[in-house]
């Protein structure tokens, strides 16, 4: 386990403390339904490299094979938004990182077929199938549909042997799923 506070100064960054609440949850699912300017995607590109970093040393010690990461909003350039935050915050950790970022077919770090952090648009539900993840983060999520939260997205953390984590991140949008999500996880 990396430790918050040593990370954070390595990667030059200090959390507000709303963040550090949110930091701290470990939850599986975290929704964060703030308004502009709140630090979201900041505070969402920390936690994907914090996983990703973990996920390293625990394939380095032999207890698992592989780190998956989406970063899913309705568009790539709205994942691209967390994705900024998460290749600043790599490059100021070590800049080797710099070598596995690409843009095709889809803005991604990717290391090799099974330890790659990527940005998928819910606008291709297709390409939302199949994977596994450690962690998904769901950018706008009021704006993605129902449909996609459900048959696509909800079953890629659903894996009890993986323990994948969800965070929900958006401004509101009136009562639709992620309203319901929100109420869910405020209780």
């Amino acid at each position: 386990m990396i430790k918050n506070s040593v990370l954070q100064e390595k990667i030059g960054w200090t959390p507000h403390p709303a963040q550090v609440e949110i930091i701290g949850s470990n939850s599986r699912e975290i929704v964060i339904c703030a308004g502009r300017r709140f630090g979201k995607s900041a505070v969402c590109g920390y936690f994907v490299v914090k996983t990703f970093l973990e996920g390293l040393l625990e394939i380095r010690k032999g207890k698992k094979d592989s780190v998956k990461i989406w970063i899913v909003a309705p568009s790539y350039d709205l994942a691209r938004k967390v994705f900024e935050y998460v290749i600043r915050f790599l490059r100021a950790y070590d800049k080797r990182f710099d070598t596995y970022v690409g843009d095709r077919p889809f803005p991604q770090l990717k290391i090799n077929e099974s330890i790659w952090i990527q940005c998928r648009s819910a606008d291709e539900p297709k390409s939302l199938l199949g994977e596994e993840l450690d962690l998904l983060v769901i950018d706008e999520a009021a704006q993605i549909s129902k449909t996609i939260w459900f048959d696509k997205l909800m079953p890629t953390t659903a894996s009890k042997t993986r323990q994948g984590r969800t965070i929900f991140i958006s401004t509101p949008v009136g009562k639709n799923w992620f309203y319901d999500i929100y109420m869910q996880n405020k209780e």
